[in-house]
């Protein structure tokens, strides 16, 4: 590439009628070595990583069967409502909810807004960082940012390595192609301002739990 000093020569050559600037072909600028991807501990699974990633970051993992995911999103509530729901096939019902149950986007936006539970069938999970995959598609982005509680139920199978993965394997979710908004929820929310103090919840959920549910 060329240097500061042959940058400002042939600037000001090219301003008083001089040489112009000739860069070199880019077959001459040297390639950098590819990137590695950090790896997590082959010693631990995709689902113990993201696990303790989560639990570091302040969310709390309960374990479910497919049978019991309504059971184990009634204990993450610990009674508390009303709960916002995007999807159907969370398993989660009147029941579970006490009669509180709200229904996006049939509920309208004012009564959604007195939630105080959301829950989420997520996308997938990525172990390296515990972060949870959401996709407009389900409309999670209201249902998982309005109320002060998410609940995020992920199948285990869904749970991969690094970022660049959910992208990899994105024909299994989304065989159209990926949805006009893809988000990636790490942890509760947090907020710091100039004097570096720390605010949990000020832009989406400050109780942030995950339902991993589990076929075996």
């Amino acid at each position: 590439m060329t240097d500061k000093a042959e940058f400002l020569a042939a600037l000001r050559g090219a301003a008083t009628g001089g040489e112009r600037i000739t860069r070199r072909p880019f077959a001459d600028v040297p390639v950098p070595p590819p990137v590695v991807p950090r790896r997590r501990d082959t010693e631990t699974t995709l689902r113990e990583s993201w696990s303790r990633a989560f639990t570091l970051l302040g969310g709390h993992v309960h374990d479910a069967t497919r049978d019991g995911v309504a059971d184990a999103v009634a204990g993450a509530l610990d009674g508390r409502g009303p709960v916002l729901v995007d999807d159907a096939s969370v398993g989660f019902g009147e029941d579970q909810a006490g009669g509180r149950l709200l229904r996006w986007p049939a509920c309208g936006l004012d009564v959604a807004a007195t939630a105080t539970c959301g829950v989420v069938r997520a996308t997938a999970a990525i172990a390296a960082t515990g972060s949870i995959v959401v996709d407009s598609s389900r409309a999670g982005r209201l249902v998982s940012l309005l109320p002060p509680v998410a609940v995020f139920v992920i199948d285990v199978a869904s749970i991969v390595e690094l970022t660049g993965d959910v992208l990899r394997r994105h024909p299994a979710w989304w065989p159209d192609g990926p949805p006009t908004n893809v988000v990636l929820v790490t942890g509760p929310s947090r907020s710091g301002d100039i004097e570096m103090i720390l605010a949990v919840g000020v832009h989406g959920p400050g109780e942030v739990h995950a339902v991993l549910v589990d076929d075996a």
